[in-house]
């Protein structure tokens, strides 16, 4: 379900295998996108002092953004990564995907 509020642009840092080094290992990088994402606070731990500690989020993104675990999303001047295979819920009638949700923590 869709919140009624208006989506935040974000930049995704989506993670791509581009091919191997001479060892055979994979040589990967960085395939950026702009993407409008609904970000919904999940929870938060606080520190000693009372202070916010790490947060998560739940990120609800249309079904044509791609992501993964691993991946990166920078919205207003944070880094987050995806710290847990989204899930992508299909439409019971026509199989298609309808959207894609994902839990991210802010990055270290």
């Amino acid at each position: 379900m869709m919140p009624l509020i208006r989506p935040h642009r974000v930049e995704v840092r989506h993670r791509v295998v581009v091919g191997r080094d001479e060892y055979g290992n994979e040589v990967a990088d960085w395939r950026v996108s702009e993407a409008d994402v609904y970000m919904s606070a999940e929870r938060a731990t606080a520190t000693e002092d009372g202070s916010v500690g790490r947060a998560r989020w739940t990120l609800v993104a249309g079904p044509e953004v791609r992501l993964e675990r691993g991946d990166r999303v920078e919205w207003g001047g944070r880094a987050y990564v995806v710290v847990v295979d989204p899930l992508v819920p299909q439409d019971l009638f026509t199989g298609a995907a309808t959207h894609v949700e994902a839990t991210v923590e802010e990055a270290s």
